[in-house]
């Protein structure tokens, strides 16, 4: 019985990235595609994440968090081991569902370069409006 354990965790594999994106119902050419190509690390995750379907927040977006916090792994012996994001991550991923253009996703000081021009403070600009 545990080798039969044994054999389906080793047969197990990460979903495909066309598995993913239609997981998360991925608009194709958005942002959010994107991230989720640009974001198929494996290797960065614990081999045992690749056996619990009880995550709720899907592999490419715990890379994504790997990457942006790799000093945020806890030891195998605390009790955080077990589920190592932060509860947030699946709200987080929510809002990328239904956002999937990621509006201002990128980190402070990063650019996109394709930011519209910041609007001025104060309410509208009025013409002179005064008699001629």
């Amino acid at each position: 019985m545990a080798r039969e354990r044994q054999s389906s965790r080793k047969s197990r594999q990460w979903p495909s990235v066309e598995e993913q994106l239609r997981d998360s119902r991925v608009v194709h050419g958005s942002a959010l595609e994107q991230l989720i190509r640009d974001n198929q690390d494996f290797e960065l995750l614990h081999p045992d994440e690749v056996n619990d379907d009880g995550l709720p927040i899907p592999p490419w977006l715990r890379v994504h968090w790997r990457k942006q916090h790799p000093e945020e792994v806890p030891d195998a012996s605390s009790p955080a081991a077990s589920y190592p994001y932060p509860d947030v991550l699946d709200s987080v991923y929510e809002w990328m569902r239904i956002h999937q253009d990621l509006p201002r996703w990128y980190g402070e000081g990063q650019s996109t370069g394709n930011e519209p021009p910041e609007k001025p403070s104060g309410g509208r600009s009025r013409g002179s409006g005064g008699a001629a």
